[in-house]
């Protein structure tokens, strides 16, 4: 079965992803590697934050018309000058049990099996929002204590609006404030 990155395809069009670190996740079954290591680090300008519940992984898989899915927030965790998102505690057991269901289908039918593994991170921005010329990162961690490794490259606030814009978005948003 072959599982696709899907939102890292349009920024390694832009040359944004490391290119050491993509191999090493296409190298990573994601359906072996233990959730409760997966972990995304942004290091944010100031006037750009992600929200809480703005984080989600992604899984799924289809074989036959059949679907399985699953779409877990992740949870923010305090980390010195960056935001840090793992996967929940409450959320391992269904996402291990997503991983097993996924792993059954690729073995009964490894040609008809197709699968996408997908993090979606909705910044919004505060104050002012940050100088276009300004700078985000995004490291990634795929084992138990592993290091989070560079993921996405520095890349300029203005170019990721125009990427947004390119396909369709509005570019960054103000943030809500909760009720």
């Amino acid at each position: 079965m072959k599982l696709w990155y899907l939102p890292l395809l349009g920024l390694a069009a832009c040359g944004a992803v490391d290119p050491v670190t993509l191999a090493r996740l296409a190298a990573t079954s994601p359906l072996e590697a233990d959730p409760a290591g997966f972990r995304i680090v942004a290091h944010l300008p100031d006037g750009l934050t992600l929200p809480e519940g703005g984080t989600h992984l992604t899984l799924s898989a289809t074989r036959s018309g059949d679907v399985a899915e699953g779409v877990f927030t992740l949870a923010r965790r305090a980390e010195a000058q960056s935001y840090a998102f793992e996967v929940a505690e409450a959320d391992l057991p269904a996402l291990r049990a997503l991983q097993a269901k996924i792993r059954r289908w690729e073995a009964e039918d490894p040609a008809g099996t197709s699968g996408s593994l997908g993090i979606d991170v909705t910044a919004c921005t505060t104050g002012a929002g940050p100088a276009p010329d300004a700078r985000f990162s995004v490291d990634l961690a795929m084992e138990p204590g592993g290091a989070a490794r560079p993921l996405l490259r520095p890349v300029a606030v203005s170019r990721y609006e125009e990427m947004l814009r390119e396909e369709g978005g509005v570019g960054l948003m103000p943030c809500v404030a909760s009720p």
